[in-house]
């Protein structure tokens, strides 16, 4: 099992260092093992005298060294070198304290007098004294140490607090107390249990940042509590955040639900939810939720589903907003001789009522698709490659309408859609891979036409997918292009791993929409074309990104990566840095730095953790 410590420096306060150390699960906190060339034991004192490669181990804790002596009683167990004790059960642990005697108080406190912190056979910190703890005790954890773009040098403590309520053993809540040299203050709390995860972070420092983010579940059979929360709040939210992907999301949201299954398939919620648009920092809308949701099979030959929600949502002050969502699908599957056919259909609504008025959206998609599957075994075994070749003929069609102003005065995401749609194509698909196993390559081409009902000439659209995994190559894609307008237009997402995930590899991404209507760029992909409220493909233009990875020795790797909005030629951000894992997984370092858009400055961290989880 893993356990973690926390090193206490016993000083007027210097900086402290937790770590994680790998015990066996028989090891006994009040027994001590040796082996040494000699031993001379002093019954009358209690004592034992070792000589020669001495070798010892207590509880979690091995010690080495030269000369040991040991003086164990029923309330602790005297050590006295000089000795060394390593933090990690490898052969050749990278980290080790040295010391000249210590004290070991079962089950899990460790006392060094004299230690001295060592990497390799390197010194890197000499103290009077250190306190080693368990993880069910109170304890200081590495200071944290940080630059924070233009506010500047972040430094302070951080605290371990136990958590005993975690059955797993894996709970803990770790508090950091942090300043800017420049003046002002940063406080971040994380709880992280076998379910939950959960981080607080409060930042003053020429205006005020509030960061919630939260996920978990408690509670099973009849009833299970949920909860998730992505909240940044105050006046320097979207400048106060590092992270692009948090500076760009568009919403503030936390919801908080009971769900129960009642009988069979039907499942039922309520709780609360908060809403606020986060570009803006508008007011925080709250209020009562409750969903319901069921799902079955058609016999053998299908599946169905129907989700339904309503939420009212209040600003303090103004009217509610009330929003109500209803979704269903059902898919068909079957065979005709050799063909096999398939139809799907999906719908969903949105109801919105603000400000005395009641509009509503709608959308709906329908297809059918016709294969012919061929395959071909390449040897004997069940686990021989097989190839796969499937021409087909398939038509789907789309519906939306749209109140475009009433969401958007709402500060919503109206639905992408207005209008009917249809595409019709031919093409084939073909997947080489192991029998039973994931493809190793799976790849679509289709060449039909996409129109609309109003419209007498549909344009020819040309679309594709390709799905790549190998070990030196990964691929993911999915395209379109369609000539409207007498102008090629498209939509096109990808990602990409070139080279080994465990060696050199760049991991490149795009997404593109041409100047289409969103609904027609969902259908063109296997996005979802019907999702009202969502943000995908919403907006034409171009993001391209990457991340690369340079193993450079042993255990350790270069990393980088960028992100830019190709379509205005605007940089998005970047990082970059530095880290370092032991083979065995009990040390683990990373130097980080980073910048984006809408943020002054460059920002960077150091981190250390011993044996992470």
């Amino acid at each position: 099992m893993r356990a973690r410590a926390t090193l206490i420096l016993c000083a007027a306060w210097i900086a402290a260092s937790s770590w994680t150390q790998a015990a066996d699960a028989g090891d006994s906190p009040d027994r001590v093992d040796f082996r040494a060339d000699r031993a001379t034991l002093d019954p009358d004192r209690g004592t034992v005298e070792l000589t020669g490669q001495v070798r010892a181990t207590c509880g979690r804790y091995r010690l080495a060294a030269d000369r040991l002596r040991i003086d164990a009683s029923a309330e602790q167990v005297e050590v006295t070198g000089p000795a060394s004790v390593v933090l990690c059960p490898c052969a050749d642990a990278p980290v080790s304290v040295g010391f000249e005697s210590a004290t070991i108080r079962p089950p899990s406190d460790l006392v060094l007098k004299s230690p001295r912190l060592k990497l390799g056979d390197t010194t890197v910190l000499v103290l009077p004294a250190a306190w080693l703890r368990g993880p069910d005790q109170v304890g200081l954890l590495p200071p944290r140490i940080a630059w924070r773009g233009a506010d500047g040098l972040l430094l302070g403590p951080g605290f371990h607090l136990p958590w005993p309520e975690d059955p797993a053993g894996l709970a803990s809540l770790d508090v950091y107390l942090s300043g800017y040299v420049k003046g002002g203050a940063e406080l971040t709390a994380d709880l992280r249990t076998s379910r939950t995860s959960s981080r607080l972070r409060l930042d003053r420092m020429h205006g005020d940042l509030a960061e919630v983010l939260s996920s978990g579940a408690a509670g099973q059979g009849a009833g299970v509590v949920s909860w998730s929360a992505n909240l940044a709040r105050g006046d320097r939210a979207t400048r106060g955040l590092i992270e692009l992907e948090s500076a760009a999301r568009r919403y503030d949201e936390l919801r908080a639900q009971v769900a129960a299954r009642p009988f069979g398939s039907l499942a039922l919620a309520t709780g609360v939810e908060v809403w606020a648009a986060r570009p803006s920092q508008g007011a925080l809308a709250f209020g009562p939720m409750a969903s319901a949701s069921a799902g079955g099979s058609i016999a053998t030959i299908g599946a169905w589903d129907i989700g339904l929600s309503t939420r009212v949502l209040s600003e303090p002050g103004g009217s509610a907003t009330q929003l109500s969502r209803a979704a269903a699908g059902a898919e068909l599957d079957a065979t005709a001789g050799p063909v096999a056919l398939s139809w799907m259909t999906r719908s969903s609504a949105a109801a919105l009522v603000v400000d005395d008025r009641d509009v509503s959206d709608l959308a709906a998609l329908t297809g059918v698709r016709g294969a012919l599957p061929l395959s071909r075994r390449y040897g004997p075994s069940e686990h021989s490659p097989v190839h796969a070749i499937e021409p087909f003929v398939q038509a789907t069609a789309t519906a939306a309408r749209s109140s475009w102003a009433a969401w958007l005065a709402a500060d919503r995401v109206p639905a992408l859609a207005m209008g009917q749609h249809w595409i019709s194509s031919g093409g084939f698909r073909t997947t080489l891979g192991p029998a039973g196993g994931a493809a190793w390559l799976d790849a679509e081409i289709a060449a039909g036409a996409v129109g609309q009902w109003q419209q007498r000439a549909p344009a020819p659209a040309v679309l594709g997918q390709l799905t790549l995994d190998t070990h030196v190559l990964g691929l993911k894609s999915q395209g379109a292009g369609l000539r409207e307008n007498q102008r090629m237009q498209g939509v096109i997402l990808a990602r990409a791993r070139i080279g080994a995930a465990r060696s050199v590899h760049l991991a490149p991404r795009i997404a593109h929409r041409g100047d289409l209507d969103p609904m027609t760029a969902r259908a063109l992909t296997s996005a979802d074309p019907y999702a009202i409220g969502g943000t995908w493909l919403d907006r034409a233009g171009t993001s391209v990104g990457a991340d690369a990875v340079v193993p450079v020795g042993r255990g350790y790797r270069l990393f980088g990566g960028a992100d830019a909005d190709a379509t205005d030629r605007t940089w998005l951000g970047s990082r970059g840095g530095v880290m370092y894992e032991h083979p065995c997984g009990c040390l683990a370092a990373t130097a980080w730095v980073g910048q984006r858009l809408g943020r002054e400055g460059v920002d960077g961290w150091l981190a250390l953790d011993l044996a992470p989880r």
